[in-house]
């Protein structure tokens, strides 16, 4: 980012900018150069800034899946000892925990944030 950044402003500001074997490249200061470099690599930015913040939602997903995988591998050595009818029951107890909620915090926190917000218009409009 730096780097984009860096060739993006240096020709911006009538700097000599030296290119291996095309030799150097000038240009004089223009204010609609600057401003278009200005929002390109404030674009460029903004899309890294999300690119990140989908790359940590996918990790908290792959580490939560992991953990489970691990917890139910866990499962098999630990009921082998029981009979066949508690291991049965003790199966469909962890499934109903394990698979029939909704496991993903980000959506539940989105989801009550809206929630929230809608409950006070409705206040807002009822006072009103």
């Amino acid at each position: 980012m730096i780097g984009f950044a860096y060739f993006a402003f240096i020709p911006a500001l009538d700097h000599q900018v030296s290119l291996s074997a095309a030799g150097s490249v000038s240009a004089p200061f223009s204010w609609p150069s600057f401003a278009a470099r200005v929002v390109l690599t404030i674009t460029v930015g903004i899309l890294a800034a999300s690119a990140r913040s989908q790359d940590d939602k996918g990790q908290d997903v792959e580490r939560r899946n992991g953990k489970m995988a691990l917890e139910l591998d866990a499962l098999g050595p630990y009921l082998a000892p029981l009979p066949l009818d508690k291991q049965r029951e003790f199966r469909i107890a962890v499934g109903g925990r394990s698979f029939g909620k909704e496991d993903l915090p980000l959506l539940t926190r989105r989801s009550n944030l809206s929630k929230q917000l809608r409950n006070r218009r409705r206040g807002t409009s009822q006072a009103a």
